[in-house]
C-alpha cells in the first residue's frame, strides 16, 4: 500500500483537471448565455472563469512536476505536461487580458 504523500502528485492533477474542466464550461455557459439572451454584460465575467482553467492548468503542471520529483527523474510524461500546460497558462492569461481590452 502507498504511503498518503505518493498520491499528493495524482491529487494536485486531479484538482487541476477539475479546475480546467470547470472554468471551461463556465466560459461556455456564460459565451452561449450572453449571445441568446443578447446581454452582453455575462461576457464580463469570462476572465474569471478564464483565471479558473488558468489555475487548472497550473495545478496540472504542478503534479506532473511533483510526480518526477515523486520518481526521482523526469521523463517525457512529466516534462511534455510540464511544457504543456504552462504554455496554456500562458495563453489563457494572454486570452483573459485580451477579453478585458
Amino acid at each position: 500500500m502507498k504511503a498518503l504523500n505518493e498520491y499528493i502528485p495524482d491529487i494536485v492533477t486531479l484538482i487541476g483537471d477539475f479546475l480546467q474542466l470547470l472554468g471551461d464550461t463556465v466560459t461556455l455557459i456564460l459565451t452561449a448565455l450572453s449571445d441568446i439572451l443578447k446581454k452582453r454584460s455575462l461576457e464580463n465575467y469570462i476572465p474569471f472563469s478564464i483565471m479558473i482553467t488558468v489555475s487548472g492548468n497550473a495545478m496540472q503542471a504542478l503534479g506532473a512536476m511533483l510526480a518526477g520529483i515523486r520518481e526521482g527523474r523526469f521523463q517525457d510524461t512529466h516534462i511534455l505536461p510540464i511544457i504543456g500546460n504552462i504554455l496554456q497558462v500562458i495563453g489563457g492569461i494572454i486570452e483573459s487580458m485580451e477579453s478585458t481590452a
